[in-house]
Order: C-alpha cells, then structure tokens, then sequence
C-alpha cells in the first residue's frame, strides 16, 4: 500500500534487502531498560531467521540484555534523503545457536553478514568472548520512499505538504535527556 509515508515493500524485495544489507541495530530490554546496539547479522530466508554472532568484552552488557529479552527487534534501514530510503523490522525471540547448528549459522553470517573490524573494542581477540543467537522472525514490517519527488512535488495538497514537511523534522538531529553523560559529546 503506498502513502505519502512511504510505500509496503513486497516480501521478496523485503528478503533480498535483508540479504544485501548484512547490518542493523538489535534492540534488547532487561527490565524495562532498552539496550540498541548496531551489529552484523546473516539472513536465512530458508529458516526466517537473522544470525549474530556476539563479539564480547568481558564487562559488555549484551549477553545480561540477551539473556533477558523475550522479544528481540533489528532494524535495518538506509537513508538517502527524503526521497530515498529503505527500512525492514523484524522481530521474534532471540535464542543461543546450538553447537551443531554452528557451522551451518557461520556459513549464512558469512554470506550475507557485513565485515566489521574488532579494533572498536581495543582488546585483543583473546580477550573477547564469541557467541552465536539467531532471531526467529515472527513480525516484519518494510518499507521504502514513497514514489518519486517529482509526484510528491506535483502535489498540491496543502495537508500532505505539511505532514511531508514534518516528517523532514524528523530528521534533525537532537541531543537531549540525562542519557548524555558530562563527558558525553554535544550536539
């Protein structure tokens, strides 16, 4: 269904964005606190799950979040302007991958998981810890920039004009919250 917020992306669009993206951010809960972090995941259309593989120093909070949260979300999106853009979001429970499934959920991280660096953690691979979950999709919703500019701009309806323009706001960006430590950088 298309509006002027964007337009439903049809299922195998949906898989095969999963598929050539590879990162997101997985949000978790433990008590009622959020915990978003961005990772790399493989996507397995053939079991409807997302792999992650956990990179871990020891004091990281995610294996306590993991252990805790029911419901698992990643979200996946690029951003191009406002008139270019893509996002799916699935969600499901999220569950340590069995040993002898290892190497079959290593293979879908390498094909389809993003490359990243380990030098974000500035340890030595000895010191961190490896752990391997999936996210079992149970709820996707994907979506993608609403026709072209030139039709948005044909437009002469003063109320999409406006929720158009708002929906702009909502990329700026703002700093806010007790969130922001005294060391925190500012916006």
């Amino acid at each position: 269904m298309e509006t002027e917020y964007g337009t439903e992306m049809a299922d195998a669009e949906a898989e095969a964005y999963l598929r050539e993206q590879g990162h997101g951010v997985l949000s978790l809960s433990r008590d009622g606190v959020a915990y978003g972090i961005p990772i790399s995941f493989g996507y397995d259309p053939d079991e409807r799950r997302c792999v992650l593989q956990f990179v871990s120093a020891p004091e990281s909070d995610k294996e306590a979040f993991v252990a805790e949260t029911t419901t698992a979300t990643l979200t996946v999106y690029d951003w191009e302007s406002p008139d270019e853009w893509r996002s799916v979001v699935v969600s499901g429970p999220i569950e340590p991958i069995r040993d002898a499934d290892l190497v079959e959920a290593a293979d879908v991280f390498a094909e389809t998981g993003a490359a990243i660096g380990l030098t974000v953690f500035g340890r030595s691979l000895a010191e961190l810890a490896t752990n391997w979950y999936q996210l079992r999709i149970a709820e996707a919703s994907a979506r993608k920039a609403p026709r072209s500019a030139e039709w948005r701009e044909s437009r002469d309806d003063a109320s999409f004009r406006h929720n158009l323009y708002m929906c702009r706001i909502a990329y700026v960006p703002v700093c806010h919250g007790p969130h922001w430590s005294e060391t925190s950088p500012r916006c």
